[in-house]
């Protein structure tokens, strides 16, 4: 059975939880871009060109838009870097949650 949450409804043995509570979050660097680069670079719109480094190597990395493109969400696999425009899940328990459910469930709130 559900049960109707501030963000709509929910299955009733569900809980609402902050994305902090779910992935370490971190912020973005900015990149030194290379036009024969070989890791994409990731900002808040998507991809921005590419660059000799990465900044993270995970499964699935999840990139939320600070700036510009603010609330935008882009997934990454391998590795890839972050640029200084977004924030992006650092680590997260695979055990405890898909983060591509949490993607797709996320409602992005306005106040």
């Amino acid at each position: 059975m559900d049960r109707q949450t501030p963000t709509g409804k929910i299955p009733k043995d569900w809980k609402i939880v902050r994305l902090q509570e779910i992935f370490k979050l971190k912020n973005g660097e900015r990149p030194t871009f290379s036009k024969n680069g070989k890791y994409l670079v990731y900002g808040a719109n998507g991809i921005m060109g590419l660059t000799d480094d990465f900044l993270i190597d995970n499964d699935f990395t999840i990139i939320f838009g600070r700036v510009g493109a603010s609330g935008e969400i882009h997934i990454a696999k391998g590795k890839v870097w972050i640029s200084d425009n977004a924030i992006y899940s650092e680590s997260y328990d695979i055990e405890k949650n898909s983060p591509i459910f949490c993607i797709l469930s996320v409602k992005v709130e306005k106040s």
